[in-house]
């Protein structure tokens, strides 16, 4: 009974050595292959090819002036840390079936706060990069891609000219712009946020969620505003979800310039005792801030002087079950001081005079702040500011790769190996 138990553990040894032989072969090329490692100037036109993939940065890469690197659908792009300088051309045109995953391998949970490190990976457009035309479609755009994951997130994009940057997907992802008509467009967030630190771009359409992920995506704000800017600011969702863990969140912060924030969707979804503010004014900030729904803050408003004194005009927005709906001061700091604020033209959440005055805290709570101006209000909430009934949240991207079926085989047939041999094993100490 022993001598057949070992001839049967060597006729499932070769068959094991012959199935695993045919599943290695069978395996698509791209697992085995290395892909290509980049670094150093790019001198001339290239394409990155999925057939090439993945294209791994091994040291800081730069488009020289006047080259254009396209990425072509079913790419990927391992950054690992480095950054793609472009001070020519650079156009990744992802699809919406097949996106262009962009990931680094040397973030830790460690290194990187807030999806910002040292070594996240970059792409940086600098202010010699060609710029996007609409009209032509020409010049540098990024769309349909997806930036990091869990396990590798935190890659940002920073501009000093003018691409386009639409229908992507950022974990933890930062775009700061600097550039005079940037386009940024139809982004989904998880995580991370825009940057806007002068010239007037365009931010439209994007949804970004803050909180709810655990640490690497607590508290920060959603869309930042400084320096001399007249960005235009529509029609953008902003979710808050900090969870008892988390810090506090700001949705839209302006902290000077004259943007327009219009028909932005801001609201705090888990009204946990944190002080989330929907939109933050403060320093010499001069926006229009009109036809925008901000709903469940702490403070839907918060304006207060600090190196300068705002003058924000608030108009046609829809104010929903917010603590205050308006804030002068700030409330960690009784001295802060602000002047007086025109907020005339919104719906409150109600057409109850002394209910409104007491969701506004102005003058009349602290002296060393201005009044708001409320008066004449809105009888009924304001259609046009209204958000999209039909928007989804965004999802993180998933980071695990997804692997032939034929990848599990050798071990399903290890596992049937050893179950059979020490089956057999077992029915010779029976029998002895």
């Amino acid at each position: 009974m022993c001598n057949i138990g070992k001839s049967y553990t060597l006729v499932l040894i070769f068959l094991v050595v012959a199935i695993n032989m045919i599943a290695i072969e069978s395996v698509p090329l791209v697992l085995a292959q290395s892909g290509t490692k980049l670094s150093g100037i790019i001198n001339s036109d290239m394409t990155w090819t999925a057939s090439n993939s993945p294209y791994y940065l091994t040291e800081d890469t730069k488009i020289k002036n006047g080259v254009t690197l396209t990425i072509e659908s079913g790419a990927e792009i391992n950054l690992n840390g480095k950054t793609l300088e472009v001070d020519g051309a650079l156009r990744v045109l992802g699809t919406a079936n097949n996106p262009i995953p962009f990931i680094t391998s040397s973030t830790t949970d460690e290194e990187h706060s807030y999806g910002i490190s040292p070594n996240a990976g970059m792409i940086f457009f600098t202010d010699t990069s060609k710029s996007y035309d609409q009209k032509t479609q020409s010049g540098s755009i990024i769309q349909y891609a997806n930036f990091g994951s869990y396990a590798s997130c935190g890659i940002t994009v920073r501009i000093q000219s003018s691409p386009k940057i639409t229908n992507n997907h950022l974990n933890i992802g930062v775009i700061t712009t600097y550039g005079d008509s940037t386009i940024i467009s139809n982004n989904q967030f998880f995580g991370g946020a825009i940057n806007v630190g002068g010239g007037s771009p365009t931010i439209m359409n994007n949804t970004l969620l803050i909180g709810g992920g655990g640490e690497e995506f607590a508290g920060g704000s959603g869309i930042n505003i400084w320096g001399k800017n007249n960005a235009l600011v529509g029609d953008n969702s902003v979710y808050i979800n900090l969870t008892s863990d988390e810090t506090n969140a700001i949705g839209i912060m302006i902290g000077s310039g004259s943007p327009i924030i219009a028909k932005n969707f801001v609201i705090n979804n888990d009204l946990i005792p944190k002080p989330v503010t929907g939109i933050l004014v403060y320093s010499n900030a001069n926006p229009l801030i009109e036809n925008n729904t901000i709903e469940k803050n702490s403070l839907g408003i918060n304006i207060y002087d600090s190196f300068g004194s705002p003058t924000p005009s608030i108009l046609y927005n829809n104010f929903e079950q917010n603590r205050f709906n308006i804030y002068l001061g700030q409330e960690s700091n009784p001295n802060s001081t602000v002047g007086d604020v025109n907020a005339t033209n919104n719906w409150w959440g109600t057409t109850n005079q002394q209910t409104i005055s007491q969701l506004i805290y102005d003058f009349k709570n602290n002296n060393k702040v201005g009044t708001v101006n409320f008066v004449p209000f809105l009888t009924s909430p304001n259609l046009q500011a209204l958000p999209n009934p039909s928007e989804i949240l965004p999802t993180p991207s998933p980071s695990v790769p997804e692997f032939s079926w034929l990848v599990l085989i050798p071990l399903i047939t290890y596992m049937l190996l050893v179950a059979v041999t020490l089956r057999h094993r077992k029915t010779a100490i029976l029998s002895k």
